[in-house]
Parts: structure tokens; C-alpha cells; sequence
């Protein structure tokens, strides 16, 4: 079970995929990435998701919203 408090690393690749149980890649310029991130935490009961990421681009800001 995953704790509220879990810290999850996301960085960036070509596609979207789950190194291990804390580690995921993701292409930072595709939407369906960032959904895909989105989606596979929430399977984990994750209660609230707040990404933080350093590769933030003005031109293709995406926000996420909890389904």
C-alpha cells in the first residue's frame, strides 16, 4: 500500500512508461503522457497529485484534472 505522502520521480523520455515502483518516464511534450502518469497513480488510491517538473515549456503547458 502507498502512502498518501509518496514521492514519485518523473523524467524525461521518448514515451511514457514505469521504470520501477517509484520511477516513471514520460515524454514531456505529449498530453496522453501526462494522463498516463495521471491514471496510473490514481490506480495507487493516491489522494491528491501535485507534478513538479523542471522541464516546464510556456508553449505547451498541460494541466491535469483528477477524473
Amino acid at each position: 500500500m502507498h502512502s498518501s505522502n509518496s514521492i514519485y520521480l518523473v523524467m524525461p523520455a521518448r514515451e511514457c512508461h514505469q521504470v520501477d515502483e517509484y520511477v516513471y518516464e514520460i515524454n514531456p511534450n505529449s498530453e496522453n503522457d501526462y494522463n498516463r502518469l495521471r491514471d496510473s497513480l490514481l490506480k495507487k488510491n493516491m489522494k491528491s497529485i501535485y507534478i513538479i517538473n523542471l522541464w516546464y515549456n510556456k508553449k505547451s503547458s498541460i494541466y491535469l484534472t483528477k477524473r
